[in-house]
């Protein structure tokens, strides 16, 4: 695979693919903040674009390796969802290039700025907790009325096996031995109870707030068809950490309060699979860098494992599928 390392690279594929005039003035920059792709922003006259390519080896201190191929679910994954969501809920599919295994997509506006940006900035709003949840809710019940050509598309959960099962449950069920069970039990819901469409990367970095606190979506490269309590999980997993390490426990509670009323599917029972996100984040393969405080990191741990065990019941009516009362306790404590 040609590896796109220099905007000269981008430069001369545009020009080589005829996707600009040869003679148009163009600006390449490299975008940064994700580990899995090399990421450009074109910008040719009135034109816009965001060029990905993945990584085989992914950039992290723990070796982890990822099929490239998986950069055709991105593109397939944006086909669907521009056919079910509202316009401009997800980039439009521009280009895309075989040989270099590489999609362009539309740029987003300058004025649509990155949620986890915003929050770690001091900026914290429920309204926009709410069109995240609102979405999500909407990919998931609007999926499960596609027809069965495209349903087929995202059966093979390959690349979410090699990006989040791999590193994420089993990785975990090797340094701790203790919940391997429990963990298993998860993973078994994820492979077997699915039915709607799953981001499987559905963090606030992947989200573009309009001013308007609408959600641009983006990253679908580990989309699937899969079971929505992942989705969940990541999400108000990424919500309680920053909530936790910005020392604003009750706003962000808040924040889980408005995605969950806005989320209107229902899930099985979510604490479990919240847990094995939130202890996956401190001691997994990919590791968030903002939760430092080593006491703040042993009570966060303390509240994963506890959740995890759940998983032990994790078939159990008893158990709620929401734990909004759970969760902002274990902010608030």
């Amino acid at each position: 695979m040609e590896t796109l390392s220099t905007p000269d690279d981008v430069l001369n594929l545009f020009r080589r693919k005829a996707w600009i005039k040869s003679d148009s003035s163009v600006a390449v920059s490299q975008l940064t903040g994700g580990v899995s792709c090399r990421t450009w922003k074109i910008i040719s006259g009135d034109s816009r674009w965001v060029l990905k390519q993945p990584l085989a080896r992914l950039d992290t201190a723990v070796e982890w390796f990822a099929d490239i191929r998986r950069i055709d679910r991105e593109a397939d994954s944006i086909r669907l969802l521009s056919t079910i969501l509202e316009a401009g809920s997800v980039p439009d599919l521009e280009f895309a290039d075989s040989e270099t295994h590489s999609i362009v997509m539309t740029c987003a506006p300058d004025n649509a700025h990155n949620w986890k940006t915003q929050m770690m900035s001091g900026l914290v709003q429920e309204k926009t907790a709410s069109s995240a949840g609102s979405l999500l809710s909407r990919i998931h019940e609007r999926s499960k009325q596609i027809s069965a050509v495209d349903r087929e598309k995202f059966l093979n959960i390959q690349f979410f096996e090699e990006l989040r099962i791999q590193p994420f449950h089993k990785y975990l069920a090797a340094r701790y031995p203790e919940l391997q069970s429990c963990i298993e039990n998860l993973v078994d819901a994820l492979r077997n109870r699915r039915t709607c469409f799953t981001h499987g990367d559905y963090s606030p970095k992947n989200m573009l707030v309009n001013p308007d606190s609408s959600i641009i979506l983006l990253d679908f490269e580990v989309a699937h068809w899969g079971n929505p309590v992942f989705d969940v999980a990541y999400c108000l997993g990424h919500l309680m950490l920053k909530g936790w390490a910005l020392g604003r426990n009750k706003e962000f509670g808040c924040l889980i309060g408005a995605f969950l009323e806005a989320y209107t599917s229902e899930t099985e029972p979510l604490l479990p699979h919240l847990g094995l996100m939130l202890l996956a984040r401190l001691d997994g393969t990919s590791t968030v860098d903002y939760v430092v405080d080593p006491d703040l990191r042993s009570a966060i741990r303390n509240v994963s494992v506890s959740w995890i065990k759940q998983a032990r019941n994790s078939g159990s009516a008893e158990l709620p599928s929401r734990n909004y009362e759970q969760i902002s306790g274990a902010l608030l404590s």
